[in-house]
Formats: structure tokens, C-alpha cells, sequence
């Protein structure tokens, strides 16, 4: 368990499914997160590289808002994604 959290990557998940599976490793291997800034730094180098560039420059204080930004950064590019799809879709009409 403490492999699978130290190797632990963001990949085909969304953000809350990725906490959730972060928060359940972390049970196991309290030692990889026995302060708030090792926990921080582990679950920001699993995000995407997509979100962790854009969640690393608004200096997030703690563990929560970490998840907050990235869970908000994540549902933006969603979104955008989603528009980009719609206007795809209007133009082969």
C-alpha cells in the first residue's frame, strides 16, 4: 500500500475519485503523509500535469484547498471540453 500511494497518479480519474483513493492509501502508509506539507506535495505530483500547473501558482495553504482548486480546475476544463464538443458538433451540421 505504501508503493501504491507513493506511485500514485491521477490518470483516467477525476479529482474526487483520486482524493478518495489518496485518503484511503494514506491510512496505510501514514508515514508518506505525517505532516500536511508531505501530504500537499504527494497528492499535487499525482494530479495531472493540466491541473497541478495551474493549482501550484495560487500557493494552496493546506490539503482541502489543494482539493478545492483542483476539483474547481478540473470541472473548468470539463466544461470548456464540453463547449469545444458542442461547437464540433454544430460545425459538421
Amino acid at each position: 500500500m505504501r508503493d501504491e500511494l507513493s506511485h500514485l497518479l491521477q490518470r483516467g480519474m477525476l479529482v474526487p475519485e483520486y482524493e478518495a483513493k489518496f485518503a484511503a492509501l494514506s491510512r496505510y502508509a501514514p508515514q508518506l503523509v505525517s505532516t500536511e506539507e508531505d501530504m500537499c506535495d504527494l497528492f499535487v505530483n499525482g494530479l495531472h500535469d493540466s491541473i497541478r500547473t495551474l493549482v501550484i501558482p495560487q500557493q494552496p495553504k493546506s490539503y482541502c484547498e489543494i482539493v478545492e482548486i483542483a476539483t474547481r480546475v478540473e470541472q473548468n476544463e470539463l466544461a470548456i471540453q464540453a463547449r469545444r464538443g458542442a461547437v464540433a458538433i454544430k460545425r459538421k451540421k
